[in-house]
């Protein structure tokens, strides 16, 4: 009876600590979120991106480590105010400090060719829902 006593105080704690450790936070449909963007190397054009398609820098596509494949973004250059809308078709960018990656259409678009990256406000427009392909993240 006392050994049911401590698992059940032990499992109470466990779950009270649980729902009270932070969860990652990621753009939410309307909120604005700011972060660093930079954009993709032309070395990639071709490459299988994580949604399963082939990348092409002359697309509107960006990478972005947790949203849903497929979410569509309107990305604003908080420097000089130009705006594009992207779809994010790959994860990244895995550089600390970038929120995202877009394509080199993309970063030409919101002004930032030649710096490399921008400082950006992502505005989440639509989700996407990401499904699983013969082991590879695929939209539907």
């Amino acid at each position: 009876m006392n050994h049911l006593i401590r698992i059940s105080v032990f499992l109470t704690f466990s779950i009270s600590f649980i729902s009270a450790a932070p969860q990652a936070q990621e753009p939410s449909s309307g909120t604005p979120n700011v972060g660093v963007a930079s954009f993709y190397t032309s070395r990639l054009n071709g490459h299988i991106t994580a949604s399963g398609e082939r990348f092409n820098n002359n697309a509107l596509t960006a990478a972005h480590r947790t949203l849903p494949l497929g979410t569509r973004v309107r990305l604003t250059n908080l420097r000089n105010h130009h705006s594009v809308i992207v779809r994010v078709n790959d994860r990244g960018p895995f550089v600390s400090g970038r929120e995202i990656s877009v394509t080199r259409r993309a970063a030409a678009q919101l002004g930032f060719l030649r710096a490399g990256t921008a400082k950006v406000q992502l505005a989440v427009l639509s989700r996407g829902h990401q499904v699983r392909h013969r082991g590879r993240s695929r939209n539907r």
